[in-house]
């Protein structure tokens, strides 16, 4: 709690007000320390619908997402599925336009090419 102020991206989705995925990217040195965490906080309005489940076990009634039927649980999965690939996409990008960086500051008028 006393440590360093980090800014992070955070993603939520309409339906799953209980989650949220959270994008960070912060500098490490001479390279870039890049992260994608879930969080999952739970709410009251889920936490009563819990509750009142009878159908479910009494030791998985309470857990975050207990309340979700399949096809919810696959819309879940799509949206972090979605995030994740919006994010190694944007690894790689940036990978890309570094290795152009690279290539450019190299040779910048491309006499090295063989015709």
């Amino acid at each position: 709690m006393l440590g360093k102020r980090m800014d992070l991206l955070q993603i939520r989705h309409d339906r799953f007000a209980e989650y949220s995925v959270l994008v960070s990217a912060r500098p490490n040195g001479t390279a870039l320390h890049l992260s994608w965490l879930v969080l999952a906080k739970a709410r009251l309005v889920n936490d009563l619908r819990r509750s009142l489940r009878v159908d479910g076990g009494a030791g998985d009634r309470f857990e975050v997402g207990a309340e979700l039927d399949l096809l919810d649980v696959l819309r879940l999965n799509d949206f972090f599925a979605v995030t994740k690939l919006a994010f190694k996409s944007a690894i790689q990008a940036l990978g890309r336009a570094d290795a152009a960086d690279d290539d450019a500051s190299a040779d910048p008028f491309n006499l090295t090419k063989a015709e």
